[in-house]
């Protein structure tokens, strides 16, 4: 999914890294996927007007900026990070998040991918040019076809390669990224500020067979749309916990690191069960919730009657009273 980000030529006096990145990935029945990246970087020296990302694949589908997205406190991805998401000033499209302070949305004039060998790469071209010192940050998402090699029936192997320029030797020399590459960090401080992370959503009704190592299961209600709907398995990885939590430890082209889950969908038979089960539980909860109103009314019948005979006694005592004293 990754090898490498680099800079442009005309920025070779700039220093920048990948303060914080995360791969948000949802794959679908048929083992296309949809992966919503983000990126924060930041420039102590120089200035940037372009970045690069090299992937090792050609055909990303409908690449689309989301960088807006990063300023909106009700979407929900900006409520997942570990640090309170605050949005600061939304003119000047500054935001907190993970425990960094006065991050830059920066807006991007251009984003598209270009194909070299067996590779390809997105360059983004920012609406202006950046000056150190700053953070910035920027979201978008792209689609890949039958991503997940299919095993057998029902059964799919999710394989996703980053930092592993091996793989792309001639392409990583012709773009002379040795000269221009921006390291990441595995982590930015003891408080697990920043960092880079991978989320792999499993399609709706598949189930997590096989995984590799620091995988971390878990379920999610978040969709591709930005909202909740119906519960996925989710697979994620901390790439801090592949170097032991090393506080600033960077990360480039000659790491290599691969990202795997197989996961099997489950049969019609399987579905259906399911459903019965929830039926019933719908069920259950119908008729627990009949038996608290037939209880609630029969409190109120009581009470309703108890009020009657007070009102009565409250009428009959001063008449009693009245009669007595004319005696």
């Amino acid at each position: 999914m990754l090898i490498s980000f680099y800079k442009d030529f005309e920025s070779g006096e700039a220093v920048a890294k990948i303060t914080k990145f995360a791969d948000r990935i949802w794959i679908n029945e048929e083992g296309d996927i949809e992966c919503h990246r983000e990126t924060y970087f930041d420039l102590t020296q120089g200035s940037f007007k372009k970045i690069f990302i090299l992937t090792p694949f050609k055909n990303i589908l409908e690449l689309e900026d989301m960088t807006n997205t990063l300023l909106d406190e009700n979407y929900i991805l900006n409520k997942r990070s570990s640090g309170e998401y605050k949005l600061v000033d939304k003119v000047n499209r500054i935001f907190t998040t993970d425990y960094i302070e006065n991050i830059y949305a920066v807006p991007i004039r251009l984003i598209q991918s270009v194909n070299i060998g067996a590779c390809s790469y997105i360059d983004i071209t920012f609406d202006h040019e950046i000056v150190s010192p700053k953070k910035c940050a920027f979201r978008f998402k792209f689609r890949i076809n039958s991503s997940a090699e299919k095993l057998g029936k029902d059964n799919y192997n999710l394989n996703l390669s980053y930092f592993n320029g091996r793989s792309c030797r001639a392409e990583c020399s012709a773009l002379d990224i040795s000269r221009r590459e921006l390291k990441a960090v595995s982590i930015l401080d003891k408080n697990r500020s920043g960092g880079f992370d991978i989320l792999i959503h499993l399609p709706i009704g598949a189930k997590a067979t096989e995984v590799n190592e620091f995988c971390h299961k878990g379920e999610s209600l978040v969709s591709p749309s930005g909202k909740e709907e119906e519960k996925r398995v989710q697979c994620i990885w901390h790439m801090r916990e592949f170097y032991e939590n090393e506080v600033n430890r960077e990360i480039g082209m000659n790491n290599g690191h691969n990202f795997s889950v197989t996961y099997t969908m489950k049969s019609v038979i399987e579905r259906v069960d399911d459903l019965r089960n929830e039926i019933d539980k719908l069920k259950e909860n119908d008729q627990n919730l009949r038996k608290e109103l037939k209880k609630t009314r029969k409190s109120l019948n009581i009470s309703t009657i108890l009020a009657i005979i007070a009102l009565l006694i409250a009428v009959i005592i001063p008449i009693i009273i009245s009669v007595l004293k004319i005696k």
